[in-house]
């Protein structure tokens, strides 16, 4: 399991000289399915952070390998105060769990922003965006759903990628 990840986003020209530079890394970029012109790249090492200003997560809890990272990413970010941080925690480590038998899913991540915020992220990877559709509209995930309305203690954003490169380690 890895122990930590981490990433930084920007334009594919300004991301791209990380892959040359550290090609036993592994190292995935990413599009953002909304905006096609932000990229991202993850760094899936477990080792020190390579970027300068990284965003970097600890591994709460790994299913699958992630060898196979995508091609389609889903990353939700959820912000709670303490009490509900563990009910969702609960729920959402027994969901990864569950994931091994649905159609489409590659692995995930339970991870912990290493930031202040402490943020809860649920990275998960796909065949492709109808699979991780299938899975967010099916009766197990609407659990999450609770979690995702906005509130005064609480900030919820999730994100979607595409594979573009990928180097390995």
């Amino acid at each position: 399991m890895l122990n930590q990840i981490s990433y930084t986003s920007g334009s594919k020209g300004v991301l791209e000289p990380f892959l040359a530079k550290y090609p036993s890394r592994h190292l995935v970029m990413t599009m953002d399915a909304a905006d096609q012109t932000r990229c991202t790249l993850f760094d899936l090492s477990g080792e020190k952070p390579i970027f300068s200003n990284p965003i970097s997560f600890t591994t709460l809890q790994q299913n699958g390998l992630l060898t196979n990272f995508g091609p389609f990413i889903h990353l939700e970010s959820y912000h709670l105060d303490a009490d509900p941080e563990k009910v969702l925690l609960k729920h959402a480590r027994q969901l990864l769990v569950d994931l091994t038998d649905q159609p489409g899913f590659n692995g995930g991540m339970l991870l912990r922003n290493q930031d202040r915020t402490g943020a809860i992220v649920m990275l998960t990877t796909w065949d492709n965006a109808g699979a991780l559709s299938n899975w967010t509209e099916s009766v197990p995930a609407r659990v999450l759903k609770e979690f995702q309305a906005p509130g005064p203690q609480n900030t919820f954003y999730h994100q979607d990628y595409f594979v573009l490169s990928t180097t390995t380690d």
